[in-house]
């Protein structure tokens, strides 16, 4: 609760100020206002999205604590499995507007990645072969997306692939 106090009532009051300022001000950041007053409180705004997606994954993540799916660190893996397959998968594609839950599947793994550092990294067993596999990642992801802009190979990254995922 806090949380949200902390989060949504500014972003609620910041939003509707921005959103009546570009009311009288159309096209001067992002084209002409197709809001309602009404909609800033449920749907992505402006930059005001990520407080929306923020709060979307506090909860999911709360929850997941509660039921102790990060308990542990095999359950950390397959949570973190399943965040990444929430933004590669349709599920965070699909552009669900509400409370910019879209938007919080791409934001996820990142988020749960985060959490795993922070919990997990001293029984990680940072070694030449865990190194070498982590560049060996990025490299490859780099080389493609390198390959991908200048049309030696299929084309850039897109987000919410596994490709840019792992790059990421």
């Amino acid at each position: 609760r806090k949380k949200l106090a902390r989060l949504y009532v500014p972003a609620i009051a910041v939003g509707a100020l921005y959103l009546a300022a570009t009311m009288f001000a159309p096209g001067v950041n992002a084209g002409a206002v197709h809001y309602g007053l009404l909609d800033v409180f449920f749907f992505p705004f402006a930059h005001y999205w990520f407080i929306q997606a923020l709060i979307v994954i506090l909860v999911v993540v709360g929850l997941a604590e509660a039921l102790g799916l990060m308990s542990t660190p095999r359950r950390y893996a397959l949570s973190l499995v399943a965040s990444m397959a929430i933004q590669v998968s349709g599920a965070a594609s699909a552009e669900i507007q509400f409370f910019s839950i879209a938007r919080a599947g791409y934001l996820l793994p990142f988020f749960v990645l985060g959490i795993g550092v922070q919990r997990y990294a001293g029984r990680l067993q940072w070694n030449e072969t865990f190194t070498l596999a982590v560049l060996f990642v990025f490299g490859v992801t780099l080389s493609m997306h390198i390959a991908g802009v200048f049309g030696v190979y299929g084309l850039p990254l897109e987000q919410r692939t596994f490709t840019a995922l792992m790059l990421s």
